[in-house]
């Protein structure tokens, strides 16, 4: 099934609704979650003036992990192939304002919201885990910094998580899967 890209899906949330990219968001869980985040993202104003990469940059990406190996997830040796990271867009923020965070695995992607901390030092992350053929199962959400767990959750393939949390800068989000893979966001700010 070919997916529509993420700036369709943003022209259809801001009104230009057509039938076809309809019809497809009641088919696709993929996509109706993707539109869900978009949504989300625009409600809390973190989504307007994306704007796709240039070419030149996908191609850099694309020829500076060609020569990269594949590495062994450390607690399961299982070997994990490189693919193409998922580069949607950026915009740079402003103190303040939240940054949109995304990683990806075969079968699984994370989306973060990290609202930097004013005076108080307090974070907040606010995301959300998919995982194919992830059934019901548990997923542990972990906030740390250097060794100390701040805080740790859990939560469902496609269910919303939140974190507020008093840290200093270089903590680090680990998603720890059932299957023992383990998704990391680190610090966008440090």
């Amino acid at each position: 099934m070919k997916h529509p890209s993420w700036e369709q899906w943003l022209t259809f949330v801001s009104g230009d609704e057509t039938s076809e990219l309809a019809v497809h968001l009641e088919a696709c869980g993929e996509c109706s979650r993707e539109v869900e985040l978009i949504r989300r993202l625009q409600s809390a104003g973190a989504v307007g003036s994306l704007v796709s990469p240039p070419d030149a940059l996908l191609d850099e990406i694309e020829s500076q992990t060609a020569s990269m190996r594949p590495v062994a997830n450390a607690q399961t040796e299982e070997q994990v192939e490189w693919e193409l990271a998922d580069v949607r867009g950026a915009q740079t923020a402003s103190p303040g304002e939240p940054v949109f965070l995304a990683r990806s695995l075969p079968g699984v992607q994370l989306s973060v919201l990290v609202t930097a901390p004013q005076a108080e030092r307090r974070w907040r992350l606010q995301g959300q885990v998919w995982v194919d053929r992830g059934g019901d199962r548990p997923i542990r959400v972990v906030l740390a910094h250097a060794d100390h767990v701040l805080c740790e959750l859990q939560t469902r393939d496609g269910d919303q998580f939140t974190i507020d949390e008093v840290s200093d800068h270089g903590w680090k989000l680990e998603i720890h899967l059932a299957d023992d893979r383990t998704l990391v966001i680190e610090d966008p700010f440090a």
